[in-house]
């Protein structure tokens, strides 16, 4: 998660969305 992270740093408006959904419907 540390490479992820770093990298929401740059667009954390297209890649937290993206990652936190897919990990919501599939838990869900």
């Amino acid at each position: 998660f540390t490479g992820s992270r770093r990298r929401l740093s740059g667009e954390p408006g297209s890649e937290r969305p993206r990652p936190s959904a897919r990990l919501v419907e599939r838990t869900a």
